[in-house]
């Protein structure tokens, strides 16, 4: 059944004035608006988001933050490497001309723990594609960070076709099982990901410090990903390492290097004509 379209907006529109972008010579940095939208999902249940919105877009991306799942919109800018990596990035992808849907845990949820592998989550996913493919035209394209990336895998294994993305994005991959017990989910590795038959950008940092995230573990991760159109395992070096190695601070939220990151999955998304 084809999810209800209805929405409402919660927050006023804000305007934002940007600088010219470096990350494509052809291509300056939009203005972008801001907005708090929330739509109705499952019976009863809302998802809400926050909708950046550039110009002249050019592919939708729907962000998944780590950890717990639970966001900070009006904390989480750039200059604050204490937020998570998308989260604070997610006005330099609307400055590159992509829509991006900055994803809340949904009403019935305070948090997205025990959750991110559940036919529930999945039904929240797509019909907030079905919404941003009606609302825009444009690929929609998934992008987690490290707990995000088993929302984004999961999604894409059980959305297919008009109901599931374009494309993924992995970054800072969860490759191993938590030794806490804190996300109680599978790693991406242990998902069916041979059936994702959609193109896949991994993004890891190759000192990735954080236990769940070993860089170690990616080349069997690649060698999973049977089935993608495109596929591609991306390692970054350098930045700073600060504090928690699992944290935003740290090589596992590429401090210090976040525009080239930013750079590299636009660039992939939309590549750059030559």
């Amino acid at each position: 059944m084809r999810p209800n379209l209805r929405f409402t907006l919660v927050a006023s529109v804000l305007s934002f004035a940007i600088l010219p972008a470096s990350w494509a010579a052809s291509d300056m940095k939009q203005e972008f608006s801001s907005q708090v939208i929330e739509i109705p999902t499952r019976q009863g249940v809302t998802e809400s988001f926050e909708l950046l919105t550039p110009q002249q877009p050019k592919a939708v991306i729907v962000s998944f933050t780590g950890g717990d799942g639970r966001v900070y919109w009006q904390y989480a800018t750039p200059a604050n490497s204490k937020s998570n990596f998308l989260e604070r990035n997610r006005t330099l992808f609307a400055e590159r001309g992509f829509v991006v849907a900055s994803i809340a845990p949904p009403s019935d949820r305070k948090d997205l723990n025990l959750f991110r592998e559940t036919p529930e989550h999945v039904q929240d996913i797509q019909a907030l594609i079905a919404w941003l493919r009606q609302k825009f035209s444009l690929p929609v394209w998934l992008v987690g960070t490290s707990a995000g990336t088993m929302s984004v895998a999961f999604a894409a294994i059980q959305s297919t076709g008009s109901t599931g993305p374009d494309g993924i994005v992995l970054t800072s991959t969860v490759l191993d099982k938590s030794d806490n017990g804190s996300h109680k989910n599978l790693p991406v590795p242990d998902l069916a990901i041979d059936k994702i038959r959609i193109p896949v950008l991994v993004i890891h940092h190759e000192k990735d410090g954080c236990i769940l995230c070993q860089p170690s573990v990616l080349s069997g991760l690649m060698r999973k990903l049977t089935n993608a159109a495109r596929k591609e395992l991306v390692t970054f070096s350098g930045g700073q390492n600060i504090g928690d190695p699992c944290g935003p601070q740290s090589y596992h939220g590429f401090n210090g290097i976040d525009e080239e990151v930013i750079d590299k999955v636009a660039g992939w998304i939309i590549p750059t004509p030559e």
